[in-house]
């Protein structure tokens, strides 16, 4: 028996998914490195201008990058054209 999911089966929504959470370590992992870059150069700034950025970037919780992935992605597609399948 194959369930449908708002119009999806059970298999793209596993896809989809694993393509989410792939999508947000990646994020994660970018936030993470930048921030470090960030730190080493903020160290040779005197503005306090820097600071304030990082601090806002390294607080940002994780939730909030997991949460807002899909919505960035979904806007995405909706800006895309997709070609029609016959």
């Amino acid at each position: 028996m194959q369930y449908d999911i708002l119009g999806n089966d059970a298999s793209a929504w596993a896809i989809a998914l694993a393509a989410a959470a792939a999508v947000s370590l990646a994020l994660l992992a970018v936030k993470h490195v930048t921030v470090e870059k960030l730190r080493g150069v903020a160290k040779h700034m005197s503005t306090c201008l820097d600071d304030l950025a990082i601090t806002v970037l390294a607080a940002t919780h994780p939730l909030f990058i997991i949460l807002i992935n899909p919505e960035l992605t979904l806007r995405r597609s909706r800006e895309t054209p997709h070609a029609e399948l016959a």
